[in-house]
């Protein structure tokens, strides 16, 4: 069959992939790399995934940096996740290192320090040790919630010294 021209049965199977597509980015915001899973998933052909995709994005159901913003928002505020983790996360899903630091603007520094020296806090009121043992295990907390090593250091000796 020559390029461009599709067959009744590829035409049905778009429809039919392009429909679930919809109802599936209908339900929340999600990126590329997830409907093209989900296509996958959906035994959809590959030769139709790079149309489904935009035609996803003509009619506003995928939209990478909403996603990113969203996804920006969500972890800061509901999980707590740093900018280095989210970072990580949102590169896994596919998202540009640009559309990633656009997004970071859905998060207030006043906030992401507030919250990083909250997280401190209640790390180091239930951290047994002494000293530099009681520092390093409350400190590995926050960076392994994905703040950075050099803010957490900062905040933490601003709280020891009160």
């Amino acid at each position: 069959m020559e390029q461009g021209i599709v067959s009744p049965r590829e035409g049905q199977q778009f429809d039919v992939c392009l429909a679930k597509a919809s109802r599936y980015c209908s339900d929340r915001d999600r990126c590329e790399k997830e409907i093209r899973r989900k296509l996958n998933e959906w035994h959809c052909p590959v030769l139709i995934h790079d149309q489904i995709i935009g035609r996803l994005k003509l009619e506003g159901f995928l939209d990478e940096l909403r996603y990113a913003k969203n996804y920006c928002r969500g972890k800061f505020r509901m999980n707590g996740w740093g900018r280095v983790k989210i970072m990580a996360s949102l590169l896994q899903n596919g998202i540009s290192k640009s559309m990633i630091h656009e997004a970071f603007g859905e998060i207030d520094d006043d906030g992401y320090q507030a919250s990083l020296k909250d997280i401190l806090e209640k790390k180091w009121k239930v951290t047994g040790g002494q000293g530099i043992v009681r520092r390093n295990k409350t400190a590995v907390h926050a960076i392994s919630k994905g703040y950075e090593a050099s803010l957490v250091y900062v905040m933490l000796n601003q709280i020891i010294r009160q």
